[in-house]
C-alpha cells in the first residue's frame, strides 16, 4: 500500500529545488547595484545606474589666469586621525591629532620646465595661512633643507615627516637625497619675522617691496625639474583648518628664450580635500554605450579611449625624443631653437671665418705665430708676417751671418777673429794669409819657412789633404 504523505513529500522537494535555482540565479558582478552575493548563476540582471559610487577629494588644481598650462595642485597627503602618531620630543600625546598634511606643487607643462623660486612682495602679495594654525616639528624650519629623514618612522620623531614648510622640489636634507640636489635658501625683508611667524604657526606673510622668497642655487640643481606627473613640490603644511591663501612661483618655460622666465601669482585653498562625493556611474550616463577607459565620457564620443601622455598624444609614448616631446628640427641643433654658427657652435654668434681657422674672423689676433721667431705673439691667431729671427749676435732681426770666435762682435765688423799671420778681407768676406811667403805664419819670411817647404817639396797637393 502506497504512503498517502508520499506525494506531499515529492510535491515539497520538487518546490524547494524549484526555490533553491531561483536563490542561486542573480547578479554576480560585484560592482553591480544588485550584485547578489549568494548567486551561482548569473541570470543577466546586474544593473549599475541605481546607486552611487562614492570617491574622496584629495586633490585640487588651480590653474594659473595669466599662462596657460600652469597651477597650483594641492594634494591632502595625510589624515592623522588615522597615521597613528601618538608623541612627539616634547612628550605632547596625540600631538597630530585632528590634523591633515597637505602638499603644494606646481603642475608645469613640460619636462624641460623648470621652476626656480617662490616669493611675495608688495605688488604679489604671499599670503599662506589657516583658519587655525600650522603645526610646525620641534626639529623642523622654515624649509626641510635640515630635516633628516633617518627620523621619520622613529618615535618620538615620527611628527617631523609632517612639519609645516616652503620649498622647491626637496622634502628632506639634500644629504639624504641623490647628487645633485640643493638646499633651498631664503631671503626676507630684515625689517620683519616672517619666517619666525609662521614657525610660531601663524600665516606665512611678506607683502613689501624687499619682500620673501625661498630659492635654488644653483638654479642647475635637481630640485628644479619637475617629477615624473610634471610637478615641482613648493610647500607642505600640516593643520586642523583650512589653508588658502596667494602665493609667486618663478617658472622658467622650457621653450623660453635665455632670462626668459614667468612671474606667475596662484591662489588656492584646500576646503573640500577629504570629504566623500557621491558620483554617478560612468555608464549610466551613456544610455547603455560603454565607457571601456573609465573617464566618464562615453566611447562614442571620447575623442581619447585610454590615457593621454604627458605630451597630449591619446595613448602616446610619453616625453621620450630629445626635447620631451618633439625631436630636435632638422634646421635646429637643440630644444630652444638655436642653430650653429659657421665654427659649428650651438648657439654661437660667429657669422664669418674665411681662412677656416676654427676662430672667429672678429677675434682673431694678428702677428706673428713662429714660436722660433723672437716676435712671436703667443695670443697671435692669425700669420701677418710680422716674424724676425736673431741673426748670429743675436739681434732680432739683424743681418749679422757670422760671429766665428762667438766674441759678440758680427765677423764682418770683427779683425781679431783670423788668425796669426792672416787678417780679415772685407771685400771676400774672409781671413786671408797676409804674407804669403810666411808658410809658418810666425810674421817672419825666414829659414823655417824654407824648411817648410822643402819638407812637402815633391808632394802633390791631393797627398797632402
Amino acid at each position: 500500500m502506497m504512503n498517502p504523505l508520499r506525494p506531499l513529500l515529492l510535491l515539497a522537494m520538487v518546490a524547494g529545488l524549484i526555490l533553491g535555482q531561483a536563490r542561486a540565479q542573480g547578479c554576480m558582478d560585484d560592482t553591480a547595484c544588485n550584485f547578489a552575493p549568494t548567486a551561482i548563476f548569473d541570470d543577466g540582471s546586474c544593473e549599475f545606474c541605481s546607486c552611487l559610487d562614492s570617491v574622496q577629494v584629495l586633490k585640487a588644481s588651480f590653474p594659473s589666469d595669466i599662462i596657460p598650462g600652469y597651477s597650483l595642485e594641492i594634494e591632502l597627503i595625510a589624515d592623522h586621525d588615522t597615521t597613528g602618531i601618538t608623541t612627539n620630543i616634547l612628550g605632547t600625546p596625540d600631538p597630530l591629532a585632528g590634523t591633515k598634511t597637505y602638499r603644494l606643487y606646481a603642475q608645469v607643462d613640460n619636462p624641460g620646465t623648470r621652476v626656480l623660486s617662490g616669493y611675495g612682495n608688495d605688488t604679489e602679495v604671499l599670503n599662506i595661512n589657516t583658519t587655525t594654525s600650522f603645526y610646525q616639528a620641534t626639529l623642523g624650519a622654515e624649509t626641510p633643507s635640515n630635516i633628516s629623514s633617518s627620523l621619520f618612522g622613529i618615535s618620538p620623531f615620527e611628527d617631523l615627516e609632517y612639519d609645516s614648510w616652503v620649498t622647491i622640489g626637496i622634502d628632506r636634507s639634500p644629504n639624504f637625497l641623490p647628487a645633485g640636489y640643493e638646499a633651498i635658501t631664503t631671503i626676507a625683508d630684515p625689517a620683519f619675522n616672517w619666517f619666525a611667524d609662521f614657525e610660531a604657526g601663524n600665516a606665512l606673510i611678506s607683502n613689501t617691496i624687499s619682500g620673501l622668497a625661498w630659492i635654488v642655487n644653483p638654479p642647475t640643481a635637481l630640485n628644479v625639474n619637475p617629477d615624473s606627473d610634471l610637478r615641482i613640490l613648493s610647500g607642505q603644511f600640516t593643520t586642523s583648518g583650512t589653508v588658502s591663501g596667494t602665493l609667486g612661483l618663478q617658472i622658467i618655460p622650457f621653450d623660453g628664450e635665455l632670462g626668459e622666465d614667468y612671474r606667475l601669482p596662484f591662489s588656492f585653498t584646500t576646503e573640500g580635500l577629504g570629504l566623500w562625493e557621491e558620483v554617478a556611474n560612468p555608464l549610466c550616463d551613456c544610455d547603455g554605450i560603454p565607457d571601456v577607459d573609465g573617464d566618464g565620457v562615453c566611447d562614442d564620443v571620447d575623442p581619447c579611449i585610454g590615457v593621454y601622455d604627458y605630451c597630449g598624444v591619446c595613448n602616446g609614448p610619453g616625453a621620450i625624443y630629445d626635447c620631451g616631446c618633439y625631436d630636435i628640427p632638422e634646421e635646429e641643433c637643440d630644444c630652444f631653437g638655436n642653430t650653429l654658427d659657421v665654427l659649428g657652435i650651438c648657439g654661437g654668434d660667429c657669422e664669418a671665418d674665411v681662412d677656416g681657422d676654427g676662430v672667429c674672423d672678429d677675434e682673431e689676433v694678428l702677428g706673428c705665430t713662429d714660436p722660433a721667431s723672437c716676435t712671436y705673439l703667443a695670443e697671435a691667431t692669425e700669420e701677418d708676417g710680422s716674424c724676425l729671427y736673431a741673426d748670429a749676435i743675436g739681434t732680432c732681426g739683424g743681418d749679422c751671418a757670422l760671429d766665428f770666435d762667438g766674441n759678440g762682435i758680427c765677423d764682418t765688423d770683427d779683425a781679431a777673429h783670423c788668425g796669426p799671420g792672416t787678417h780679415w778681407d772685407f771685400e771676400q768676406g774672409l781671413c786671408i794669409i797676409s804674407c804669403p811667403s810666411d808658410i809658418n805664419l810666425d810674421g817672419a819670411i825666414a829659414i823655417g819657412d824654407l824648411l817648410a817647404l822643402l819638407s812637402q817639396f815633391a808632394n802633390f797637393c791631393s797627398d797632402l789633404e
